[in-house]
């Protein structure tokens, strides 16, 4: 049986107004996906921004 995943995408279109916060961004993001030993993969696809996280599930 594989591992049991949760698996997250968030997506804007590019050039999208959105508001600038003080947080860490994508490097905020990856720092607390590799603690959950997940991945993340973030960047623009065919005029979309996207940000995908996969997280694995406690057994």
């Amino acid at each position: 049986m594989g591992e049991r995943v949760v698996e997250l995408e968030l997506s804007n279109p590019v050039g999208a107004s959105t508001p600038r916060g003080g947080g860490r961004g994508l490097a905020g993001m990856r720092e607390r996906v590799a603690v959950l030993r997940g991945e993340l993969d973030a960047g623009a696809d065919c005029g979309v921004w996207r940000v995908r996280a996969s997280l694995p599930l406690a057994p």
